[in-house]
């Protein structure tokens, strides 16, 4: 016998906020439970260009804070205006393992796959931190991430991260590869009627 379908929207839902309270508690609200301090406990947290970065594997901490902080350290030193608004929009950072880098719109977390920090080099995790403010900036003007507005919004995030690519120093990065893989990425998205 199936489960009714209100019965599985409401497992949906608790499920969903049974992570979002997880994800508070160990980014440092208090914990209600004690097995929530075992969760807290295994998360590695060092401050980077005044936004601090929380960690899962402890043994590669030091390697993925580097890379963090030198991406960071990239933003603030080409286009500080951007980054002084990448501290505000984006209280915190997380490297976890995953599938993909999100934008958490319950906490305004940017978590960002730890393989991709580890092997994407400094300008790639750039690029996806300026996308990634660029989603917390829209969420604080009150734009949501609905799917009649996701086409523009993902348009306007790779727009700035080719903004801020024409920014890089050829030294960084073979500039002509990087900003056609970005701009590849934008003429992916169907045209938007304006």
């Amino acid at each position: 016998m199936r489960p009714a379908v209100g019965a599985a929207r409401r497992s949906w839902r608790a499920t969903a906020l049974r992570v979002v309270w997880w994800v508070r508690t160990c980014l440092g609200e208090p914990a209600r439970v004690g097995t929530e301090l075992a969760l807290r406990a295994s998360l590695v947290s060092r401050p980077a260009s005044q936004i601090p970065v929380y960690f899962m594997n402890h043994r590669r901490a030091d390697e993925l804070w580097r890379m963090v902080a030198e991406a960071l350290a990239m933003i603030k030193a080409l286009d500080p205006r951007r980054f002084q608004r990448l501290r505000r929009d984006v209280p915190r950072i997380l490297v976890l393992p995953g599938r993909r880098s999100f934008l958490s719109p319950a906490t305004n977390s940017c978590f960002l796959h730890e393989r991709l920090v580890r092997d994407g080099g400094n300008v790639s995790v750039a690029s996806i931190l300026v996308h990634e403010a660029v989603h917390a900036r829209l969420r604080k003007m009150g734009l949501w991430y609905l799917p009649d507005l996701r086409v523009r919004m993902e348009e306007l995030c790779v727009k700035e991260e080719i903004a801020f690519a024409k920014l890089l120093p050829d030294a960084l990065c073979p500039k002509e590869g990087f900003l056609s893989y970005l701009e590849g990425r934008l003429r992916a998205y169907p045209p938007t009627v304006a």
